[in-house]
């Protein structure tokens, strides 16, 4: 299984060894999912904790370490997303896509989880917390 992970995801995930992100990171492996990443989101983890967790910038490298990466999406195809997501969650979305995931990971209800447009686009990504990826593929 191929998962992709948003920024929300990798914050949770060097935040709390107890959340369910953190779970899926650290049991990947052992379970047979690929993290997926793109630069854009290790970019906007990396910022995010040097500004509010600098204490924790270390874990996130060690965590990153076994991630799969995949390109950047292109600025037209972040521009085409934009019309189904925010501006700023476009370039998510589009890596999401390019790496063919079978789900992405994601905190963030308001844009991914609950927008009803995301989910009739592209109906073979699903888009899930990782809470709901648990209690879905961790029988």
């Amino acid at each position: 299984m191929r998962v992709f992970l948003d920024t929300s995801c990798i914050i949770a995930a060097v935040l709390s060894q107890t959340g369910g992100s953190f779970r899926i990171v650290s049991e990947a492996e052992v379970r047979g999912i690929t993290i997926i990443v793109s630069r854009y989101v290790i970019r906007e983890a990396e910022k995010n904790i040097l500004l509010k967790y600098p204490e924790c910038a270390e874990s996130l490298l060690n965590i990153a370490s076994s991630f799969t990466f995949v390109r950047d999406p292109s600025l037209r195809d972040v521009k085409r997303l934009s019309e189904v997501v925010d501006k700023d969650d476009a370039p998510v979305l589009g890596a999401a896509l390019l790496s063919r995931a079978d789900a992405l990971l994601t905190l963030d209800h308001r844009d991914f989880i609950q927008n009803i447009k995301v989910q009739k686009s592209f109906p073979l990504l699903k888009i899930m917390t990782p809470g709901e990826f648990i209690k879905e593929y961790f029988v």
